[in-house]
């Protein structure tokens, strides 16, 4: 328990630090990254709060899946999208991640078996005007940034970022993003 109220207390200071230097003009450097390792980091990173709720996360991505991206930027996206997942997962739920890639772009999907978000809310989420944290399915807080911060990481690499959502079946969020720098 303590563990996971230090992992909960770890991720929202992140996502409040993150958001502040968004608010800046913020320098990105792109380079080439390899998915896998930092989505396999990231899994690991959240491995005990997946555990707490008996959530399985599966992964399915190419060896050969790269993106050409700000890698710490990179990895604030997939871990405020996991963990939102954990958060909104009831017990024994599954989420996956998988990654198709070829030369011009790569598509990540980040999908759970979650409460899904309501349809009046699925516009709202992104919106930087609206700041509005929902408590997880075992009470789990949240700052209310960390959507916003994604939809702001992905827009500043040259992405984009869609939602697709089910109350009571859960959630499934794609990004698309450069897999090599353009010309």
């Amino acid at each position: 328990l303590l563990h996971n109220t230090t992992k909960e207390s770890y991720n929202l200071l992140e996502n409040l630090l993150e958001w502040g230097r968004s608010q800046r003009q913020a320098t990105i450097k792109p380079i080439q990254i390899e998915i896998q390792g930092i989505v396999s980091e990231t899994v690991q990173l959240l491995s005990s709060m997946a555990s707490a709720k008996n959530i399985k996360i599966e992964t399915e991505i190419n060896n050969e899946c790269k993106a050409f991206v700000d890698p710490m930027m990179f990895k604030t996206i997939i871990r405020n999208l996991v963990s939102n997942a954990i958060k909104f997962t009831p017990n024994s739920g599954k989420i996956t991640l998988n990654c198709n890639c070829n030369n011009q772009l790569c598509t990540i999907q980040v999908s759970d078996t979650g409460v899904g978000i309501p349809i009046d809310r699925i516009e709202l989420i992104f919106d930087d005007s609206k700041v509005f944290s929902t408590s997880g399915t075992n009470s789990e807080k949240g700052t209310g940034l960390g959507l916003k911060l994604v939809k702001r990481f992905v827009d500043k690499n040259g992405g984009s970022i869609r939602v697709n959502s089910n109350e009571g079946q859960g959630t499934t969020f794609t990004i698309t993003l450069p897999a090599q720098e353009s010309n």
